[in-house]
Order: C-alpha cells, then sequence, then structure tokens
C-alpha cells in the first residue's frame, strides 16, 4: 500500500510538473499576438465575418436564428464601412466593423439621434464601432484566454489607426453595459447618454459609449500597456478603396433574413 502510495505521488508529481510545464509554454504562447489583420475585400471574407459574427451573437442570445446563418447590418455593406478582420491560419476568429457616417447615418442614431446629432452639429466626422465578435478559443492552446485579449487589443488597436487615417474625430460605440466599466478603463470611452435597450441586439440592454479626438489620441497610446501588440505594419487607410459593390451586392439581398435591424428597407429606400 506504501509502495502504491509512493508511486501514485511519484506519477502525480510528474503530472505536475508536465501541466506545470504545459501552462509556462502555453502562457507565454498567449502573450504573443500570431493574428494577421486585414480590411476584408473579397465575398469570402466578408461571409466569413458575417458567419462568425451571428454565431458569437447567437451564443451570447444578441441574435435570433435565421436560415442564411450570418448577421449584417446593412450600414456594414456602404462604401463608407469597413469590415476589419483578424485570422489565423486563414481562419477568422475576430472581427470589428468601423463604419463612418453615411447615407443611412449610423446605427447608434436609431437609439442615440440627438445625441449623435450633437456631435454632428460640432463639425465632427463621427465613425460606430460595431459588430465586434472574437471565436472563444483563437487556438488549441492551453490558457488561450490571453491570447483571445491579445488579439481583440490589437485589433483594437489596428481599427482605431484605421479611423485616425481616415479622417474620423470622433468614435462611437454601445456595448452591453457590464462591458461599459472595461471600454472606460481600458480605452478611454465616456458614456454619452443614457442605456436603452437595443432592438438590434434582441432588447438586451446597452451602454452609448464615445471616444472623442484626444481620447483616441491617448487609446492609441495606451494600446500597448493594455493588450494590444505593436506589429510590423497597421493597416493603411491609403492601401484601400471603397469595397467594389461585386463583392457586397449578393449580401443586400440576404437582409431580409440576415438583418437584425427591422427599419432597415424604409433607411436603404429613404437615404
Amino acid at each position: 500500500m506504501i509502495m502504491k502510495s509512493k508511486a501514485a505521488a511519484t506519477e502525480i508529481g510528474l503530472i505536475d510538473k508536465s501541466v506545470s510545464k504545459d501552462w509556462q509554454q502555453s502562457r507565454l504562447s498567449a502573450k504573443r499576438c500570431d493574428c494577421d489583420y486585414q480590411v476584408a475585400c473579397s465575398r469570402e471574407e466578408y461571409h466569413a465575418a458575417f458567419r462568425l459574427i451571428y454565431d458569437e451573437y447567437l451564443r451570447q442570445g444578441l441574435t435570433s436564428r435565421n436560415p442564411m446563418r450570418l448577421r449584417i447590418l446593412p450600414h456594414q455593406l456602404l462604401p463608407t464601412s469597413w469590415v476589419i478582420t483578424a485570422t489565423l491560419s486563414q481562419r477568422t476568429v475576430a472581427t470589428l466593423s468601423l463604419l463612418e457616417d453615411g447615407r443611412l447615418g449610423l446605427p447608434m442614431d436609431d437609439l442615440y439621434a440627438s445625441e449623435m446629432d450633437r456631435l454632428r452639429d460640432q463639425g465632427k466626422r463621427v465613425a460606430e464601432l460595431t459588430c465586434l465578435a472574437h471565436r472563444p478559443h483563437v487556438d488549441e492552446t492551453m490558457w488561450n484566454r490571453g491570447k483571445v485579449r491579445a488579439t481583440m487589443g490589437t485589433l483594437m488597436r489596428h481599427v482605431t489607426h484605421f479611423a485616425v487615417q481616415r479622417g474620423i474625430d470622433d468614435l462611437v460605440i454601445c456595448v452591453h453595459p457590464r462591458h461599459a466599466k472595461l471600454y472606460k478603463r481600458r480605452y478611454g470611452f465616456v458614456e454619452m447618454g443614457p442605456d436603452r435597450c437595443c432592438p438590434w441586439a434582441t432588447n438586451h440592454p446597452a451602454s452609448p459609449l464615445w471616444l472623442d479626438q484626444c481620447g483616441i489620441d491617448a487609446a492609441l497610446k495606451n494600446f500597448d500597456k493594455n493588450g494590444g501588440n505593436p506589429q510590423p505594419g497597421e493597416l493603411q487607410a491609403a492601401d484601400h478603396g471603397p469595397v467594389s459593390p461585386a463583392v457586397t451586392g449578393p449580401f443586400w439581398s440576404m437582409l431580409e433574413e440576415a438583418s437584425p435591424i427591422p427599419s432597415w428597407k424604409n433607411n436603404v429606400m429613404t437615404a
């Protein structure tokens, strides 16, 4: 019995050391950001982003099922919008859309028209960050929560830098109230209005946040400290023109089933 106990203890000790070693290696791996970041410019890239958004929002109860298994905002299909993705081994693992104020306005206009118009009346060029989604696991390594954070931080860094290059003055975003503190603490966003139920997120509560030009400059300086990793080259807005209608065109016909905004058709017709 004693010999068995010693053998068992030895075996457990070996396993513990092995797990500890794996944990250390995985932790180091989690700090590295292995993803590629790009502006979606092909039908396949758009489809992968819209599928990821659908899967993750459905998992979180933020969208309803539809036969297309896509979640698309009509604003994302305009030439004034940019769908930016992170890929790992050619697999889309995260996405965030930058919507410039275009002919449909911005999604937040439906909830915060007066607050948005106040910014416009100041001559601000406003853009909305929306449709943020990431896979629960960036890859199969242990402790990859750190890698998810690094990926999301770096994605935010790229999109914010891209917005500055596009001449955007202020950024706005709607997030669930439980995430609002993180955006305030990590990125410097401030509240711009009261919480309201968001119809395109199955009526979950949403907090409207705002980042002005000074806040954007400060955020870019702090990204490296808060999870975003420096990249060999930032996304260059000058390298990207509006996405071809041949790419976005087929998705317009899918909005009837794939858009969470019930009023999209009226918005398009009156814009």
